[in-house]
């Protein structure tokens, strides 16, 4: 609780700074007997606002939607990315996810915008 004659400092700037990485996962022929649609979450780690800090987005439906923002990433972070696999019928699996490198590459622009396929 602040009192009388006390201050609050809040910088309400930073958080307008915050950005977003748009995961794009490419499209795919799925094998006979493979039917969708599939939901892939997206984990963006960051060392922002602290080492080891995680943002998450999931994409919904794919293949129909092949794209997803991770939303309020800090700006000056940087970050490394990770996919986590729906469940395939039996006998099936999938390969290993491949990303592209982050653009513009290295830290996350002032209220900007990054982009990565998968």
């Amino acid at each position: 609780m602040v009192g009388n004659g006390q201050a609050i400092n809040y910088n309400f700037g930073e958080r307008l700074e915050h950005g977003k990485i748009r995961v794009t996962k490419m499209p795919l022929t799925l094998p006979t007997g493979v039917t969708g649609p599939f939901n892939f979450t997206f984990e963006a780690t960051c060392d922002k606002p602290v080492a080891a800090t995680k943002y998450s987005a999931t994409l919904s439906n794919f293949p129909s939607n092949t794209t997803v923002d991770i939303l309020n990433i800090p700006a000056n972070s940087s970050c490394t990315l990770a996919e986590v696999l729906p469940s395939l019928p039996t006998g099936f699996a999938w390969g290993t996810p491949v990303f592209s490198a982050l653009t513009p590459s290295g830290a996350m622009p002032a209220a900007g915008t990054q982009t990565v396929n998968v």
